[in-house]
């Protein structure tokens, strides 16, 4: 077995492939330097057995871009649906300046290639999961916000809970 971390991430993301576009923007390596994938080719499924076998140089989300990756505008978007639907969000951000600067943090979220990939793998092959990071990144900045962080730290946190 590959020494890859998740192998069933490495599956969701190669599973991504089966439905849309994902390449490999960088050659893909072994840890021993073997090339497993060039630059330029179409990720898919039928290249899961190849990678798992490996120790990858570098983390598989560093290698691969997907056509239609995660944006702030739909991670902010997500965020106001669970406010607006969930009583339990909306409690949270009932004061009109806590909401201001939830979903401010979320707007402004840096959102790396790396990141972005593994949020489209979570968004199209796990929604639940995808929705959880949402749930605890809004939990994360109420406390963030009531323990009065800087907008710069609450962007941190943002990114810290889409993470977990």
């Amino acid at each position: 077995m590959s020494n890859n971390g998740d192998k069933h991430y490495l599956r969701a993301a190669t599973r991504l492939g089966d439905f849309q576009p994902v390449i490999a923007h960088q050659a893909i390596y072994s840890s021993v330097g073997v090339k497993l994938i060039d630059s330029g080719v179409r990720v898919d499924s039928a290249l899961y057995d190849r990678l798992l076998k490996h120790k990858l140089r570098v983390p598989i989300e560093k290698c691969l871009r997907a056509e239609n990756t995660v944006t702030r505008d739909e991670l902010g978007a997500l965020a106001e649906r669970l406010v607006a639907e969930r009583s339990f969000y909306g409690q949270l951000v009932a004061d009109v300046d806590d909401r201001a600067a939830l979903l401010g943090a979320i707007a402004r979220i840096g959102l790396p290639p790396p990141i972005a990939f593994r949020l489209t793998v979570a968004r199209d092959c796990h929604s639940a999961v995808f929705e959880h990071s949402m749930q605890v990144t809004l939990i994360a900045l109420y406390l963030g916000i009531r323990q009065q962080l800087a907008a710069g730290e609450l962007r941190a946190l943002a990114a810290a809970g889409l993470a977990a």
